[in-house]
């Protein structure tokens, strides 16, 4: 194996469930390790540990080296992160054009939560002008596969016709099956 391949020794499963032991030392070591051994799954948990600080102080420019190594090694979980990075502009200054870049990359590999992520960009126009197709296809993709914000957000995009033909029903069916999932 190389330091460019991710490693198969770092389980998620693993720090998940040290993180809810509130075993932060185990999980962050769990991330450690394969981070180190170039999984860019764990270096974006290493980014969230990081940020957090769930255990220790937060460190947000280590946070942010993490989530760019994760990025470069195609992580999704990683790209999504310095999307949301840069969109919200907590960590960094706001630039809706580089979240979108990443958003994309990360959406691209089936992430729910950057497709839904992009809907938004495209919906709103953030860094972009307003795309009610683009944003009806990432809200869409999200949504089929169970990602209530995005189901919610369609739904509203079918009440009231935005791209779209006004789809009361279909709007209707979105919204019990976001509310069916806890939105």
């Amino acid at each position: 194996m190389s330091l460019d391949e991710p490693s198969s020794d770092w389980n998620i499963v693993e720090v998940a469930n040290a993180q809810a032991e509130g075993d932060y030392e185990r999980a962050f070591s769990l991330c450690k390790a394969g981070a180190e051994l170039g999984n860019g799954d764990a270096q974006a948990c290493l980014g969230d540990m990081f940020k957090e600080g769930n255990g220790f102080p937060v460190d947000i420019s280590e946070a942010l080296k993490w989530y760019k190594k994760g990025a470069s090694k195609g992580s999704a979980l990683a790209q999504n992160a310095l999307g949301y990075s840069y969109a919200t502009g907590a960590d960094v200054k706001q630039d809706y054009g580089t979240a979108r870049t990443w958003f994309m990359k990360s959406a691209e590999q089936n992430n729910p939560v950057a497709q839904c992520d992009l809907g938004k960009i495209y919906q709103l126009g953030l860094g972009v002008e307003v795309d009610f197709t683009e944003a009806l296809k990432w809200y869409g993709k999200a949504a089929a596969q169970d990602h209530a914000l995005a189901q919610y957000r369609l739904a509203i995009m079918y009440q009231d016709g935005e791209g779209v033909a006004p789809n009361l029903l279909e709007a209707n069916r979105l919204y019990g099956e976001s509310a069916s999932l806890g939105h």
